[in-house]
């Protein structure tokens, strides 16, 4: 076939893309739970019974207005957050930040369905409209015009503009707004606007007390002894202290320590070498992070060697 007769690939524009990751996002937020034995695995199960230390103060903040969760990864926000809303049964649209989230794709941009041109209705849309709960996940990823919008949406007596469709929707009282916000310090974080953080009631979250971890992994790995257990919160409070210190870049969260509890109970059968298949694997490729990885590495093994030398099995 000649260069003349070739048909080229067809071009996509970017907000065809824009609405295939939604798309995508919204196949995700739908797809099927998962089972009761992955639940039991990761602990997600046993999480859903215990609260996060911070959980009452968020109960409150919630029925005065909208609020900040900020603190370190892995601390249970958005965790908190589910559980508060199934508590209350509250319907919650999320929408994860990034550096190139727009306007349109909180509050909607036009698409096509079964042929014709349509209004398809973002996260925040959804929710102001249902007067639902928006939870805004790493907020300050995003850029800041994003906050522009949010501050007219947050105001008392606030309205959402929506250009397509030429509403101004009236923000019901029912509506409740919750960014959350890991720490600054991340790659590509970016410090909130102070006329948005002035809307917000902020909850720091820090990683759990010693009681509520030992209650989650006790409840979840019932294949591990009490001094595994304990070995295991020492280690992470190790390397959390290096991480204030800036040490690591590494946080160990509760979702770390369930997954290393996991792995220990139902495959290794040994504490260490499931640290390095679980933990020391999230840090990537170990040609690239060995200096990174060493810290935390040693760490884990001067916790339990001296474990081991307490009759601790690891």
């Amino acid at each position: 076939m000649s260069k003349k007769n070739q048909q080229k690939g067809p071009r996509i524009h970017p907000r065809a893309n824009r609405l295939r990751r939604r798309a995508q996002r919204e196949r995700m937020r739908n797809s099927p739970a998962p089972s009761e034995a992955a639940k039991a695995q990761s602990g997600e199960s046993v999480a859903a019974e215990v609260h996060a230390p911070f959980y009452q103060v968020l109960k409150t903040a919630m029925l005065l207005g909208h609020v900040l969760l900020t603190g370190p990864r892995g601390t249970g926000k958005s965790y908190a957050v589910m559980q508060l809303a199934r508590e209350r049964g509250k319907q919650v649209f999320v929408c994860q930040g990034h550096a190139d989230l727009t306007a349109e794709d909180l509050v909607g941009s036009p698409g096509l369905v079964n042929g014709s041109s349509s209004f398809i209705a973002g996260p925040l849309y959804n929710a102001v409209k249902q007067g639902a709960w928006f939870v805004f996940e790493e907020a300050n990823l995003a850029r800041g015009g994003i906050g522009a919008l949010l501050n007219r949406v947050l105001d008392v007596g606030g309205t959402l503009a929506v250009p397509f469709t030429g509403e101004e929707i009236v923000v019901p009282e029912s509506f409740r707004a919750l960014l959350c916000v890991n720490e600054c310090g991340y790659s590509a974080c970016r410090p909130l606007a102070e006329s948005l953080k002035d809307r917000l009631r902020a909850i720091h979250c820090d990683y759990w007390d010693d009681q509520h971890e030992t209650e989650v992994l006790r409840r979840a790995l019932h294949g591990l002894s009490g001094e595994q257990i304990r070995g295991m919160l020492t280690v992470a409070k190790g390397i959390r202290e290096a991480r204030k210190k800036g040490e690591t870049n590494f946080d160990f969260s509760l979702r770390s320590l369930l997954q290393w509890g996991a792995d220990t109970q139902f495959r290794t059968k040994n504490l260490m070498e499931s640290f390095e298949s679980v933990v020391i694997a999230k840090l990537g490729d170990p040609a690239e992070v060995g200096l990174q990885a060493e810290p935390i590495r040693e760490i884990a093994r001067f916790v339990l060697q001296h474990a081991a030398s307490d009759f601790i099995p690891i």
